[in-house]
C-alpha cells in the first residue's frame, strides 16, 4: 500500500487529503481543508509549514503531491499562493518526503480526463473515483484530485 498526501495550498483555504493506494484499488484515507489564522501573512505560512509537517508525521505518506503555481489576473493573490506552496514544500522537503508537484490542467486531466474542466466537474469526479463525501468542499476535492493525479501518473494506474 501507498500513501500520497496530496495539497491544494493556499493562505486562506488549504486542502488536503490522503489516499492510500493498493494496486488499482484507491481508498480515500483522510482529507480536510485547514484555515490558517489571523492576518500576519508570515504567521500563516509558519502554521501551514508546522500544519504540513504534523500531517507528514500523523500519516507518514510516501509523496506529497502539489499543486503547482499558476498564473490568474491578480498577481497579488498568485504571489500568497506561491508562499503557502514553498511553506507546505519545505515541510515536507525536511521531513524527508518526496514531492511531486502538477499543473492544474494536468490533474484535471487527470482525474476529468479534460484539462479544461472547471473545479465543479473536479469535485463531481473525485466524490466518484475516491468515494469521497458529498459535502467535500472544493479545496478538499482539490487536494485529493492532486493525490489521485500523481498516483495515476506515478502507477500508471486509473
Amino acid at each position: 500500500m501507498i500513501r500520497i498526501l496530496g495539497i491544494d495550498p493556499g493562505t486562506i483555504n488549504c486542502g488536503w487529503g490522503l489516499l492510500e493506494v493498493e494496486g488499482s484499488n484507491f481508498k480515500l484515507n483522510a482529507s480536510g481543508v485547514y484555515h490558517p489564522k489571523g492576518n500576519d501573512r508570515i504567521a500563516k505560512l509558519v502554521q501551514i509549514y508546522r500544519f504540513t509537517t504534523d500531517l507528514i508525521k500523523l500519516h507518514n505518506p510516501k509523496t506529497v503531491a502539489i499543486e503547482d503555481t499558476f498564473y490568474g489576473k491578480n498577481v497579488q493573490s498568485m504571489i500568497k499562493l506561491g508562499e503557502a506552496r514553498t511553506a507546505a514544500i519545505l515541510a515536507s522537503a525536511l521531513s524527508d518526503v518526496d514531492i511531486a508537484a502538477f499543473a492544474p490542467r494536468e490533474i484535471k486531466m487527470a482525474v476529468v480526463g479534460n484539462g479544461n474542466a472547471t473545479k465543479e466537474q473536479v469535485a463531481f469526479m473525485v466524490k466518484r473515483l475516491v468515494d469521497a463525501p458529498e459535502n467535500c468542499p472544493v479545496d478538499e476535492t482539490d487536494a485529493i484530485a492532486v493525490a489521485y493525479c500523481w498516483a495515476q501518473r506515478a502507477l500508471r494506474i486509473g
